[in-house]
């Protein structure tokens, strides 16, 4: 009896023993899959899970303009994040985001992201970056487990709108949308850090570990003039909402430099809000591409005038106001007879200046508009830039000539126009315009690479079409740019607009001027375009009077005096 009671005891035994074994044996073998086989994916799970990396961007570089005033800074601001707790429930969690965006407002984009990762369990969850202070201060007060926060740079523009499109505006990153900010974003973005939020077991933060230190980006000078941006913007505004025009843009150019003093767009955008309008981000200035009008009668007449096949005593037979090339015809404003070939510039005729471009002829006149930079970019250091449309002179029809004399078939951007014409007030130079001075880094200034000027004029075929533009506001169609005490030369520009059907429509029109100050001895360059104004839509009724209200307040500013008391402007004009 007693050795069956023993060998069932061995049974027992040897039973556990071989249970034992094979649930040691599933032991070492879940070990060794846990360590051997799957350690990498278990290491990158328990990371994921005890710690965070992210990315410590970096302070971005000041922007300034050519008299130091600042444009662009970066403040410190609070981001929230939230480390849910292990321990409590999702709906909990989710009531903590509701309790936060009574303060702070989340729109529906970024509440759907952080619910959804919240019900994924993730670890760590961006709520809201870069919050105003006193929001930040009040959601601290509240004292909310699992909501942390850590200081980051926010772009901050002191002067709101003032140069939006020149400045462009950054995204959440701090890396540029637009303008300057993006076309120098390596410079003034700097390099990035990278540090890590240590979680323990109960997902508390309980450390912040910086393993790389980011590096401040650089800053930049700008030639933009705070106070002749702030004017033309001011008058510009006025104009379009005197004409109750869809849009306007002025740019101020140093004739003999290329530097911009002062780029302006309306409507403009608060560069803290970047527009989320592709049409309204848009900078026109170098953008938008227009048939320019009459203004473009001075290109074709300077080539003339180079070429000499024309002179200023030529008179031109302006046949009563109209001409016919291969049958089309083609009007003036008003009936014309005989004229000068300063009065065709001075009264803006059709036909004079059409006149001119056909003894030019279509081989000379094309020569002439690809060596004054029609058809291809400026080269300004800004992103964006169209090339304006010049079609090859094979695509010509048997009335180009004509129609391009005039300024259309040819499409312009008024960077493009207001180059062109600069070479008349410099002499007869092509610039590369400019918006950056310099480059500050933290060892001192860098020096930008300048592109030459490039002689396309005689300096006395530039000069003599810069007394034709003055009397073109002295006694023609520019007379409301006129400013008593001060030589001003200019030239005015009305075209038709396309239409739905590509007709040219009668009531949709771009009004333009485009001129230099003083006209002897010129310290700026400037174009006026205002897109589409009602009622009166002449360039000499609507973009001319703009012009003299900028130009007279841009010269008491830079201290020019009026003509019974000149003195040269060495100061602001760099002579080749």
């Amino acid at each position: 009896m007693s050795s069956f009671y023993q060998r069932k005891s061995r049974a027992r035994i040897y039973l556990l023993g071989v249970l034992f074994i094979l649930w040691s044996g599933a032991i070492i073998l879940r070990l060794v899959d846990l360590q051997i086989f799957k350690y990498e994916l278990m290491k990158k799970k328990a990371i994921r899970q005890n710690q965070r990396l992210i990315k410590i961007i970096p302070k971005r570089g000041f922007i300034y303009d050519c008299k130091g005033r600042i444009l662009a800074s970066s403040i410190l601001r609070d981001s929230i994040y939230f480390i849910p707790p292990d321990e409590e429930p999702k709906f909990e969690q989710i009531k903590k985001i509701d309790m936060i965006k009574e303060i702070v407002p989340l729109s529906e984009i970024e509440l759907k992201r952080i619910k959804r990762r919240i019900e994924q369990e993730k670890s760590f969850i961006w709520i809201k970056r870069k919050v105003d202070e006193e929001k930040a201060e009040k959601i601290k007060n509240m004292n909310i487990k699992g909501i942390y926060f850590e200081k980051e740079y926010r772009r901050f523009y002191p002067q709101k709108n003032l140069a939006s499109h020149v400045l462009g505006g950054v995204n959440i990153d701090e890396h540029g949308l637009n303008g300057v900010e993006r076309q120098y974003d390596s410079q003034l973005f700097g390099k990035s850090g990278t540090a890590i939020i240590l979680i323990d077991a109960r997902r508390r933060r309980y450390q912040l570990r910086v393993l790389k230190k980011p590096v401040p980006g650089k800053s930049i000078v700008l030639t933009i003039d705070e106070i002749i941006q702030y004017i033309a913007e001011e008058e510009l505004e006025n104009t379009v909402k005197e004409f109750q025009a869809d849009s306007g843009w002025i740019i101020i150019m140093n004739p003999w430099t290329g530097e911009i003093l002062a780029m302006a767009n309306y409507p403009s955008y608060n560069v803290n809000f970047y527009p989320t309008s592709p049409s309204l981000e848009r900078n026109n200035c170098i953008s938008y591409i227009y048939e320019p009008g009459s203004t473009f009668k001075i290109i074709s007449i300077a080539a003339a005038l180079q070429e000499e096949v024309v002179n200023e005593n030529d008179i031109f037979d302006c046949e009563g106001g109209r001409i016919f090339i291969s049958g089309i015809k083609i009007e003036d404003y008003r009936r014309f007879s005989l004229l000068s070939l300063p009065e065709i510039i001075y009264y803006s005729s059709n036909v004079g200046a059409i006149k001119i471009g056909l003894r030019l002829g279509k081989e000379r006149l094309y020569r002439y508009l690809k060596s004054f930079g029609f058809g291809e970019k400026t080269g300004i250091d800004l992103p964006g830039e169209e090339d304006g449309i010049l079609r090859n002179i094979k695509k010509w029809s048997s009335i180009s000539v004509g129609e391009i004399s005039i300024g259309y078939e040819i499409g312009v951007t008024a960077i493009q126009m207001l180059r062109a014409i600069s070479a008349l007030a410099n002499g007869g130079y092509l610039v590369t315009p400019r918006v950056v001075k310099k480059i500050i880094s933290s060892n001192g200034e860098e020096s930008i690479s300048l592109i030459p000027p490039r002689k396309i004029l005689v300096k006395e075929v530039a000069r003599k079409m810069a007394q034709f533009m003055e009397g073109v506001v002295e006694f023609g169609t520019g007379r409301q740019a006129k400013i008593i005490g001060y030589r001003i030369a200019g030239k005015t520009g009305t075209t038709q607009k396309l239409n739905n059907f590509n007709e040219y429509s009668r009531d949709l029109h771009i009004s333009s001027f485009v001129g230099f100050a003083p006209a002897n001895d010129p310290v700026f360059s400037m174009i006026v375009v205002i897109n589409e104004p009602k009622g009166k839509y002449y360039g000499g009724q609507v973009a001319a009077p703009c012009f003299r209200e900028v130009a007279k307040k841009v010269l008491r500013y830079l201290k020019v005096f009026p003509d019974d008391n000149l003195r040269k402007n060495l100061k602001y004009a760099k002579k080749f």
